[in-house]
């Protein structure tokens, strides 16, 4: 597997968080200064931070995947060639 393709699920995990922990501090600062849009726009930066860690997630597992298919095929394909030997 190719380094840029564990980094893709990297990435999102890291920028997920980046975007939870700024909608969390958007949040705070709305509720100590009682500005309700801060505290929406917060939210919003959180929500989209959760949503970005779960893609992570899912490309990580699907690259798990991809590799469990691609050891399978290979190991047919030594079966295969020494059956025919």
């Amino acid at each position: 597997m190719a380094d840029r393709d564990r980094d893709a699920g990297l990435q999102d995990h890291l920028e997920g968080t980046g975007d939870e922990v700024k909608g969390r501090a958007k949040q705070a600062s709305g509720g100590l200064t009682g500005d309700r849009t801060q505290q929406g726009e917060g939210l919003l930066d959180e929500t989209k931070g959760k949503v970005k860690d779960t893609l992570g997630d899912v490309k990580d597992s699907l690259q798990d995947t991809l590799g469990d298919v691609k050891d399978r095929l290979s190991e047919a394909n030594d079966r295969e060639a020494n059956d025919r030997t």
